[in-house]
């Protein structure tokens, strides 16, 4: 509800956004399991949100996708959104995304990142860094880092579609 009230969203929200399951918030995808449901997704496109992205959405901890495209948000990605663990896809793009997965060895990242010289993010994993291909394609690259708590194999289902707004 404080996303809600952060950017006066003009949908019928009220109640629980899970439950009934039947009742599901617009705009809003659940995941249902033994006890609770937790909210998974939230499409905010075309919403007619305005300002800077909040940080309420950091307290929304399983979300996967959140898209906010289509709006009028102005700033910097919040570093709390950054350093969400569950976070797969963050679209606040003006068009849609198109995403492809594909695998670099390290001297390519190293050379769409320009020597990791820019970081956009930090998280659980390791750091992120902002890169641009060949056919100037902007990209997000995460780096694990060795110290990390979380596993190869968690830090490799990760879909590899962070973008930064």
């Amino acid at each position: 509800m404080k996303t809600k009230q952060n950017y006066a969203v003009k949908k019928n929200w009220m109640g629980d956004p899970c439950s009934p399951k039947n009742y599901t918030w617009e705009g809003v995808g659940c995941k249902y399991t033994a006890g609770t449901p937790i909210i998974i997704s939230l499409n905010l496109s075309s919403s007619s949100l305005n300002g800077s992205i909040s940080d309420s959405f950091f307290s929304l901890k399983s979300i996967q996708i959140l898209d906010l495209s289509n709006n009028h948000l102005s700033g910097d990605v919040p570093d709390s959104l950054a350093n969400m663990p569950s976070l797969q896809v963050l679209n606040c793009q003006e068009v849609p995304l198109q995403i492809v997965a594909r695998q670099f060895v390290y001297k390519e990242l190293k050379y769409v990142t320009n020597n990791f010289e820019r970081v956009i993010g930090k998280g659980g994993f390791g750091t992120v860094y902002y890169g641009k291909l060949d056919d100037v394609t902007e990209v997000a690259v995460k780096l694990r880092h060795e110290s990390s708590s979380q596993g190869v194999r968690e830090f490799l289902s990760e879909d590899p579609s962070q973008v930064p707004c």
